[in-house]
């Protein structure tokens, strides 16, 4: 188990090998956890520095142990690997193991000791001198899952942000899970700044494209929930599919008789909220109109409305329309019911009209505000009607006895041409 670093490593000797695709049995793909984490290849967990990444593969890999997770595996405990793993053995990984309840014995960390000076040295293994000894060690534990955090560690000299020594170094791996039908989890983090999530992986695009599914990660400052979204899944059709977890809070025995206090995963399903949006919030300035859009666009729906069907009534963008909604709740502005459910404030009385919004359909929460205190002072007041469209009419929020929405190029000529 001990490498010869005094000896070079031999160059692989190359051949060509024709496969006629006759011979080749058609299988079914299995999965560690249905539609994200494919056996047999790397799935890769990216996100910024303190996301839950670690924690969250920990609570991955006691659900393994215990038979728990949906898929090839769900009833039957399977073992696990770790390796190369930044947080300290005795002081982090085993207690968010304990407080994830997970099957110890199930569970084995991979190093590499040397030897040099009389001293004995443990390393994270490279998978360039190293194959046939994470071989010896998937063999001797029968594990199912090996999680490494981070892989870079694993890549001894490779130049990160090199297409073709990214591939080299990760080739082997994934080859090797592939023949022993182990699923590979690798933690990497997200390099600096917004844009499309496909480019948000620090290095080289080697990274994602070698992976046959990448799951980001990031943290919803509205709701502080953990996000992670299926960013990339040759072999299903999850992509884009989200799920939210929260780091509680928990108490476990050590060594010396007192309690640890440790980060534990509270999964909470399947998430409305994608990492793309989180990522790509817009900024605060300027939404005061944009809050107000979507408020309005909510109080003609007592029965609630969901953010999918505001975005498509208000033509914004769908991630702005999520966030817009979070925060009018939060500002009291309307309320928010289960499943992602949205509904005008309990307090005030809803406006409700069948003329479809435009884009240009925004109002200021203040006005918002003052809105809905105007229409309860006039709710013993004749019912107006708008003067081009016909329907009923919220005076408070109307300019000139026309609905907002009503007040287009169109309706404008069409309103003159019946009044004239």
């Amino acid at each position: 188990m001990t490498r010869n670093s005094t000896q070079p490593a031999k160059p692989p000797t190359r051949t060509l090998a024709l496969t006629p695709l006759s011979l080749v049995r058609p299988q079914r793909q299995t999965f560690l956890w249905n539609g994200r984490i494919p056996m047999g290849t790397a799935t890769i967990f990216a996100g910024r520095g303190g996301e839950g990444k670690s924690t969250f593969s920990l609570w991955l890999a006691s659900a393994v142990t215990r038979g728990l997770l949906q898929g090839e595996f769900e009833g039957s405990p399977q073992n696990v690997l770790l390796v190369g793993h930044e947080d300290d053995l005795g002081t982090v990984v085993r207690p968010r193991l304990d407080a994830a309840e997970a099957a110890m014995d199930r569970i084995n960390a991979m190093t590499i000791k040397t030897h040099l000076e009389g001293m004995e040295l443990s390393e994270v293994p490279s998978i360039a001198d190293d194959l046939p000894r994470i071989r010896q060690a998937i063999e001797e534990t029968n594990a199912k899952l090996i999680i490494v955090d981070p892989l870079t560690s694993m890549m001894d000299g490779a130049n990160l942000d090199k297409t073709s020594e990214v591939r080299k170094a990760l080739n082997p791996f994934t080859t090797l899970a592939g023949e022993m039908n182990v699923a590979i989890v690798a933690l990497m983090h997200f390099r600096k700044g917004q844009g499309d999530t496909r480019d948000l992986l620090s290095g080289s695009h080697a990274f994602r494209d070698t992976a046959r599914s990448v799951i980001l990660f990031a943290t919803d400052e509205e709701t502080g929930a953990r996000v992670g979204t299926v960013d990339k899944s040759n072999y299903s059709e999850s992509r884009g599919d989200s799920f939210a977890f929260q780091l509680v809070s928990a108490q476990v025995p050590v060594d010396d008789g007192t309690q640890a206090q440790v980060a534990r995963v509270d999964y909470l399903g399947d998430s409305t909220i994608s990492v793309s949006d989180i990522v790509n919030k817009p900024d605060d300035v300027d939404l005061g109109e944009a809050i107000g859009a979507v408020v309005e666009c909510v109080s003609r729906h007592s029965e609630g409305i969901k953010p999918a069907a505001v975005a498509d009534e208000t033509n914004l963008p769908a991630n702005a329309v999520r966030t817009y909604l979070t925060r009018a709740a939060k500002r009291g502005l309307i309320d928010k019911a289960g499943h992602g459910t949205y509904l005008p404030k309990a307090t005030a009385p809803s406006v409700r009209t069948s003329v479809a919004p435009v884009a240009s359909v925004a109002l200021n929460p203040l006005k918002a505000t003052k809105a809905t205190e105007a229409t309860a002072q006039q709710a013993d007041s004749p019912v107006a009607l708008c003067r081009s469209c016909g329907l009923r009419l919220n005076p408070a929020v109307s300019h000139h006895g026309i609905h907002p929405m009503c007040e287009d190029t169109t309706n404008l000529t069409q309103h003159a041409a019946r009044t004239a």
